[in-house]
């Protein structure tokens, strides 16, 4: 997202970048711009942080100033930014759109979804196996395709 450029093409060397500052968001943010040949990533994955690729002439060849910022004031701070890589739930939250953004992640095969997770719990096991179904229902499909038509939330079931 951005509100000073229209296109990724238009991100000038030592651009400033605002990216999410919690490792496997950070993570996905630094994929989706290696994805579009701003930076590198080192093949090491523990060494694929800001911190290591902002810094390195190797990986950030085009010198981009690469700040961290915790998730709900990427929005806040476009305006000091060039661009920054926000998430869906916190661009939706603070009223961008997907078609503000520059660039997406893509849908298929991506690793990143939402899971509903629960400590076993025999008083709670036939409660949460009834939400586990009703969440995978078509009715609840359904929902999600309308009420989310930008494709800002997608089913992953």
């Amino acid at each position: 997202y951005s509100e000073k450029i229209k296109d990724i093409k238009d991100v000038k060397d030592g651009a400033k970048i605002g990216i999410i500052n919690d490792t496997t968001n950070q993570a996905r943010a630094l994929k989706l711009l290696a994805d579009k040949g701003l930076i590198k990533l080192p093949q090491d994955e523990k060494q694929q942080l800001v911190s290591v690729i902002a810094k390195s002439k190797e990986y950030n060849p085009r010198g981009f100033e690469l700040s961290e910022v915790e998730g709900p004031q990427l929005v806040r701070s476009l305006a000091d930014l060039d661009i920054a890589v926000i998430n869906g739930n916190f661009a939706l939250g603070g009223g961008k759109k997907p078609s503000d953004a520059l660039i997406l992640e893509a849908t298929e095969n991506n690793p990143s979804l939402n899971i509903l997770a629960w400590k076993k719990d025999s008083k709670k096991a036939e409660a949460v196996k009834k939400l586990d179904a009703l969440l995978h229902s078509a009715e609840v499909k359904s929902f999600i395709e309308k009420q989310y038509a930008d494709k800002s939330v997608l089913p992953g079931f």
